[in-house]
């Protein structure tokens, strides 16, 4: 017995990483799909019956998931992926800003104090606030984004160095396995 797993993701670089952890779980039928807002909620809705849960990366993404009342689960960074892209970019750490989602401030900013260093975090809300809060910055002279994969693709419109926080192929793995132990049981 397989269980049947949409993914629902917009970036390459983490689709690619999907594909190549999900060689190891030959128990899972997959399908990866990358939508407009719009399409997306009208794929859900016509298609829910053909899967047993969802896997979803994007902040935007999730209010949709949760309509179609399918166990869903989340793919977020955690505290290894942000710690491992501040410590990239530590040479310009004076002018260096970290824009995160509300989900990742908490756990960011935890991260942040632990290392003793001072780098503005601001929690971002929406795009429209994003969008502020890049206008903003030639006044304060930062020259280097840390963002959440969430907020990376609006980033990339910037002249701003951009780092994102990247998530490994463990925490994939990790969270593809703990899909399988739940899952699983309910599909036998």
């Amino acid at each position: 017995m397989k269980i049947n797993l949409l993914i629902i993701c917009s970036d390459s670089t983490i689709i690619t990483k999907i594909q190549q952890v999900m060689h190891d779980f030959p128990e899972i039928n997959y399908l990866i799909e990358n939508l407009s807002y719009q399409n997306l909620k009208n794929f859900l809705i016509s298609t829910r019956d053909q899967f047993d849960a969802l896997l979803v990366h994007g902040i935007f993404n999730q209010p949709i998931a949760e309509e179609t009342g399918l166990p869903t689960y989340y793919l977020r960074e955690n505290t290894t992926d942000i710690l491992r892209t501040i410590k990239l970019g530590q040479n310009n750490l004076h002018q260096t800003i970290i824009y995160t989602t509300d989900s990742l401030y908490k756990e960011t900013k935890q991260v942040v104090d632990s290392l003793d260093v001072t780098i503005p975090i601001i929690a971002i809300h929406s795009w429209e606030h994003l969008t502020d809060e890049l206008n903003k910055l030639s006044e304060k002279e930062y020259s280097t984004l840390i963002t959440d994969s969430y907020l990376y693709p609006i980033t990339r419109l910037t002249a701003y160095e951009t780092l994102t926080y990247l998530i490994s192929s463990e925490t994939i793995n990790r969270l593809i396995k703990h899909i399988i132990e739940v899952m699983l049981p309910i599909k036998k």
